[in-house]
């Protein structure tokens, strides 16, 4: 069987990893299941899968299983065999993680002064009427 798949693309390495995941599972529901070959044609590079014994073809790469696998089947591939985590998209990272931090640290302060104000203005209220 032939299937198009898409990947789950990760640019946050040079060059790009790509991830494939085949869902498995639905094959469980039936009534037999036999072998499986499984048949990647790609000149990436394998750098990750889910299921082991991928072996390296003239076309790409391929494994057999005796049944259906337990798990999902995940591939990562990439142009290289080595990739490196791309240095400016940690700057991107850590500065969303500050601008989210920051908006978060606003956000309780803002709550916690609405929490207070409205506090001092029950007590006023409470303490006038007592009089």
């Amino acid at each position: 069987m032939t299937a198009p798949f898409f990947p789950d693309i990760d640019m946050y390495w040079q060059p790009t990893k790509y991830e494939y995941t085949y869902l498995l599972s639905p094959a469980s529901g039936w009534a037999a299941f036999g072998g499986l070959d499984i048949e990647v044609r790609t000149p990436y590079y394998l750098l990750d899968s889910s299921l082991e014994g991928f072996e390296k073809t003239e076309t790409g790469w391929i494994s057999h299983t005796d049944g259906l696998p337990d798990k999902e089947l995940t591939l990562t591939f990439c142009e290289s065999d080595a990739p490196q985590r791309d240095p400016g998209t940690r700057q991107y990272t850590v500065l969303l993680l500050a601008v989210f931090g920051a908006g978060f640290l606003l956000a309780a302060a803002a709550i916690a002064g609405i929490v207070i104000l409205t506090v001092r203005t029950i007590r006023k209220k409470t303490g006038k009427q007592k009089k």
